[in-house]
């Protein structure tokens, strides 16, 4: 991703300037000069009276190609040059987004902003101006955004809005003082506009103990709130950070960082170890919030997981047994099947020490077996689907010491 850079000339008419744009800040530029002059925005501060493009520079001039990506206010516009007309605070300029060939096939996205009145001095300011508002008014601006790594791209980051669902936080078993700090964090990330603060957090726990629900429930309540990028696999982390810092408040969801990068011993992804590190120690201050969850903290590198990097660890548990029935209570809407939880069943859970994810599974297969087969539904009927379960995750039950149980994402 393109570093941005800009250098401003005097001319007799008035000034020039120019700027170099990652490749998502030319798209979103190019957006939002298309939607303001096309009347799909408004923008009381501004008028574009002239909007045209090209397939490159070379190319004859023509109307812009509107693609149907983005939103309906702002579509990605797929020329490879927008040029526009703007009249902005009593001054005329001429402003275009280019993506130019600048060697041997590598390419650079720029924005220039020409001048050309004596009233026309503001040319640097004008690009500034319609760069923060391109990027406000993006069609990723306050989404959740699937991210992937497309290295033999030109965008090296695939974005893909996605729709997640979360449980209100007051609904999930936890830890009260894991809770708090959760509160914490989606409190910080509504207050950011006055704050002006981010937080980092990594959530440690057995799988099925709630590490990703919290992460749910943190997207839930802080929808509109925030943009939100939930990285899939290993990704250029310069990359991505960069592409986050574009956004305020932009919250980073890295989900088994363990599996992302590991220690400085695994020589395959120590190079992402390392950007990871060199990006956390550079967003104490920024717009970015980072979430992250491991199933252990000891097979993270222990530069990974000191203080500095991050604001606080939770460890998520299991639930406690006293706990189970309640569990049952707000997930199972079937009375009939709430009360086979007996106590034979909640001691025989409490023996495996199962997790939360564990019982919402079980619940599941007794709702299909209700449906199905009603009449096999008894109290020794949903031990046997317990123990089964139970040894299904594992091959000897009896050998297993640690909670059991699995990701509900």
């Amino acid at each position: 991703m393109a570093v941005a850079q800009d250098s401003t000339a005097e001319l007799s008419g008035g000034v020039a300037s120019e700027r170099r744009l990652s490749v998502y800040e030319y798209d979103f530029l190019k957006s939002y000069i298309y939607a303001v002059h096309a009347g799909r925005h408004a923008n009381q501060q501004l008028a574009i009276d002239r909007c045209i493009a090209h397939s490159s520079l070379s190319h004859r001039p023509q109307r812009a190609s509107v693609i149907d990506v983005g939103s309906a206010s702002f579509p990605l516009i797929g020329d490879g040059v927008l040029e526009a007309s703007i009249s902005w605070e009593g001054g005329f300029y001429e402003a275009t987004v280019a993506k130019e060939t600048v060697y041997e096939g590598q390419r650079t996205h720029t924005a220039y902003c020409l001048g050309l009145t004596k009233q026309s001095s503001s040319a640097k300011q004008l690009l500034e101006y319609l760069l923060q508002e391109s990027v406000a008014n993006s069609f990723y601006k306050n989404q959740v955004l699937r991210i992937s790594w497309n290295p033999l791209g030109e965008r090296t980051l695939i974005v893909k809005p996605v729709n997640i669902v979360g449980q209100p936080l007051s609904t999930i078993i936890l830890q009260d003082d894991v809770r708090d700090e959760v509160e914490f964090m989606i409190q910080t990330i509504i207050g950011y506009p006055v704050l002006r603060r981010s937080l980092r957090c990594l959530f440690e726990g057995a799988a099925g103990t709630g590490k990703t629900m919290c992460v749910r429930a943190i997207i839930e309540a802080c929808k509109g709130f925030g943009t939100f990028l939930l990285v899939e696999g290993t990704v250029d982390m310069v990359d991505l950070f960069d592409f986050a810092s574009l956004f305020e408040p932009c919250v980073v969801c890295l989900d088994d960082l363990d599996l992302i990068f590991g220690n400085r011993h695994d020589v395959a992804h120590r190079k992402h170890l390392g950007e990871f590190l060199t990006m956390m120690d550079g967003v104490s201050t920024s717009n970015v919030f980072v979430l992250g969850t491991v199933n252990e903290k000891k097979y993270l590198d222990r530069a990974a997981s000191r203080p500095c990097r991050w604001d606080f660890i939770l460890k998520t548990e299991a639930p406690k047994s006293k706990l189970y029935l309640t569990l049952v209570q707000e997930r199972c809407a079937n009375e009939h099947i709430a009360g086979l939880f007996t106590r034979e069943v909640v001691e025989s859970m409490t023996a495996k020490d199962v997790t939360g994810a564990f019982i919402v599974n079980l619940i599941k297969h007794l709702d299909i077996t209700y449906a199905l087969w009603p009449e096999k539904l008894n109290e020794q009927f949903v031990l046997k689907v317990v123990e089964r379960m139970h040894t299904g995750f594992y091959k000897s039950s009896e050998t297993v010491a640690h909670p059991v149980g699995f990701k509900t994402i």
